[in-house]
């Protein structure tokens, strides 16, 4: 227990508390990226406000900006939505509408897929 605690008392598993609250709240007025824009805005601004160690923000929005980073390297080298791989979905060729992965044919425009294409 002392070890949970301890760890509880970390700056930044404390900003992510923070910003996972403020997250929840935002998400019941706005949509999910727009709610996690203004809940990463508002915790920092807090935390600046109320002095707390800068280095977490550092760590923060490195790791943050990383991960974007890395899935529009993604997208621009695959040539494909890196969020359509973990929904199980992909683009159409032909109309550009999500459909299953799975999809011998599409729903919308009745295009057949191939056994060995991916798109």
């Amino acid at each position: 227990m002392k070890e949970v605690l301890k760890i509880l008392d970390e700056p930044l598993v404390i900003f992510l508390i923070w910003l996972a609250v403020i997250y929840l709240i935002f998400s019941v007025f706005f949509i999910r990226s727009i709610s996690f824009i203004f809940a990463l805005g508002l915790t920092t601004y807090l935390w600046i406000k109320l002095n707390m160690p800068f280095e977490v923000l550092k760590q923060v929005y490195i790791a943050f900006f990383g991960i974007i980073f890395f899935l529009w390297l993604l997208k621009v080298l695959s040539n494909k939505s890196p969020i359509n791989f973990f929904t199980g979905k992909k683009l159409c060729d032909t109309c550009y509408m999500e459909i299953p992965r799975k999809a011998k044919v599409c729903p919308y425009c009745h295009r057949e897929f191939s056994k060995d294409s991916n798109s």
